[in-house]
């Protein structure tokens, strides 16, 4: 927890570097979308599940990269740092619960796109650490996230790459509820020269709690609400690595499909 609290202290220093605050990224072709609001009335709990799951989930960790341990190239220790997107749709389903609940009617974008810092720092035998960080355009949203992975990669025994991960994000700045999520994925991969596929499997598991004041007509009332679910994704990509990094990376459930991209620099 004190390395997290470190990697907040100083995310003024990464939002700085990468531009993240002054990048020019809608979460909608209308400017004036927002992904802030108010709860005005009481929301039933599958309502508020169903919400929760739609902001939560995309918020998960991103390695966004090929199971592929971080061979240094320049020093000894591997090093990639990158920026990468996140894009997804938002269910018409969410949009009619924003707009029966808050005061946020018509007002919440219908597709949104994150932009993540995505730092990773290989060590002997195959292990990583990484983190993340992101501010959600047009919201108050901020993200703080840690993983490890550990990758298995020996083609003269096994012509395929396995990698295991872990990864916890906690998010900050939200009004309407606090929220944090772990997640685990499988990946396999094949380990060709430059371009490198894989596919995987992921679950996260999220929580997410809301005690606040209702705002409206019915400021005199308290909102109390808590979810916790579980997810189960499919995970497919492909990376191309040199000096340069690029990922494309698409992440399926069958309640929302995440489109992954990153660009990062590979020492």
């Amino acid at each position: 927890m004190q390395f997290y609290y470190r990697i907040k202290k100083y995310s003024h220093i990464i939002k700085s570097f990468f531009g993240i605050t002054s990048i020019a990224i809608l979460t909608n072709a209308n400017a004036d979308t927002n992904m802030n609001f108010n709860f005005t009335s009481q929301i039933s709990d599958d309502d508020y599940k169903t919400l929760a799951k739609t902001i939560i989930n995309p918020t998960r960790f991103q390695f966004m990269s090929s199971p592929t341990p971080s061979a240094g190239k320049i020093v000894p220790l591997g090093i990639s740092l990158g920026g990468g997107l996140s894009y997804l749709s938002i269910p018409q389903s969410t949009i009619d619960i924003i707009n029966k609940y808050t005061d946020s009617a018509n007002n919440f974008p219908s597709t949104v796109l994150i932009p993540r810092f995505i730092g990773k720092v290989g060590v002997p035998f195959g292990i990583d650490f990484a983190v993340n960080y992101a501010k959600i355009p047009q919201s108050s949203i901020e993200l703080y996230g840690l993983a490890a992975q550990y990758v298995y990669a020996n083609p003269k025994v096994v012509p395929i790459t396995l990698a295991v991960r872990g990864g916890y994000t906690q998010i900050s700045g939200f009004s309407p509820m606090s929220a944090n999520s772990s997640n685990a994925e499988l990946l396999l991969g094949i380990p060709l020269p430059i371009i490198k596929p894989y596919v995987g499997v992921g679950n996260n598991w999220s929580n997410a709690n809301t005690s606040i004041s209702l705002t409206g007509t019915l400021s005199n009332q308290t909102l109390s609400k808590s979810a916790n679910w579980s997810e189960t994704y499919a995970i497919i990509g492909v990376q191309a690595i040199a000096l340069i990094g690029l990922d494309f990376e698409a992440q399926i459930s069958s309640f929302q499909t995440i489109y992954n991209a990153k660009l990062s620099i590979e020492i």
